[in-house]
């Protein structure tokens, strides 16, 4: 099983890099929920993002809930960061799904590839619709152009 650089702190600090497609209807679904949110429930899921991503980029991201990371079996160097959110005033729960790529060739970077709420309206297709997710994020990993090429944030 590969080990996302995220656990490990031997190599860090660690850089986001944005490569997320904003155009992309998963994407735009998820940021429309976003700012859907009361301020408050808003900042509490912004900020719940950057503190995993802030700890991961120390490499000092456990394995396992509430941390969630799991390596993509079907793509080498790829994997997912997984958050639950009840939303305000409901009991419905949200799972947000973010892919981000761990490129061999470029040491310190984590690339974001694509984020999402995890469609689990249908039991049936739910599988399917999760692999359409990440073999979007496959795509734009193969896109991506380097470090010298994105967002460093």
């Amino acid at each position: 099983m590969t080990i996302s650089r995220c656990c490990r702190p031997q190599n860090s600090p660690y850089f986001w890099y944005d490569f997320i497609d904003t155009a992309n209807k998963s994407v735009v679904r998820f940021n429309e929920w976003l700012e859907g949110l009361p301020i408050a429930s808003r900042q509490d899921v912004v900020g719940m993002i950057q503190v995993q991503e802030d700890r991961a980029t120390k490499g000092r991201l456990p394995k396992g809930a509430p941390y969630q990371i799991e390596p993509v079996h079907t793509y080498e160097h790829m994997f997912e960061m997984k958050w639950e959110v009840t939303e305000p005033g409901t009991r419905r729960v949200r799972l947000i799904r973010q892919y981000h790529a761990e490129p061999e060739a470029e040491k310190k970077a984590l690339v974001r590839l694509h984020r999402h709420l995890k469609r689990v309206d249908d039991r049936e297709t739910i599988w399917a619709w999760q692999q359409d997710e990440i073999k979007f994020a496959k795509m734009r990993f193969d896109a991506w152009p380097g470090v010298g090429s994105t967002t460093l944030r």
